[in-house]
């Protein structure tokens, strides 16, 4: 959620005609392949990104859906700006780079103005996924956010 704030403070003076769909796959690829199908069929003018957590059998399934759906993994959210302005000039981006750099600083639009989302971890730690999950259960059950 923290990227898909950062990726709307990025884009706020882009002008564009695409959707960007940032996913996540920890739990396989079918919620996101349904996502990417809803919005072609919501917006089927508009280029698509599909940013997040893409694996190779991921990007697979995207490309039979639509040969020009651009792609950005996780650790391209700072380039998503070039890569908007090169889809627009007609081409079709891969972007599976893993140089990291930090996120750290980079301008964000938050939804809720209240909740203000960090990332504490980049990937997958099922221990650290467990936690949180055991943590929300227990302390925000209830709460209205």
């Amino acid at each position: 959620m923290s990227e898909s704030e950062q990726i709307a403070g990025l884009i706020a003076e882009i002008d564009f005609n695409a959707v960007i769909l940032n996913i996540c796959t920890v739990k396989g690829d079918s919620s996101a392949l349904k996502a990417v199908r809803n919005a072609k069929n919501d917006y089927p003018e508009f280029l698509m990104l599909v940013t997040g957590c893409v694996t190779k059998e991921l990007i697979a399934a995207l490309q039979k859906i639509d040969t020009k759906i651009s792609v950005a993994s996780t650790h391209a959210v700072e380039r998503i700006p070039s890569i908007l302005k090169k889809m627009m000039a007609g081409e079709t981006i891969i972007d599976l780079q893993k140089e990291h750099s930090p996120k750290l600083g980079l301008p964000k639009i938050r939804k809720n103005p209240i909740v203000g989302i960090v990332s504490i971890a980049e990937g997958y730690i099922k221990a650290l996924t467990y936690h949180l999950r055991l943590y929300k259960k227990r302390f925000w059950s209830g709460i209205l956010i």
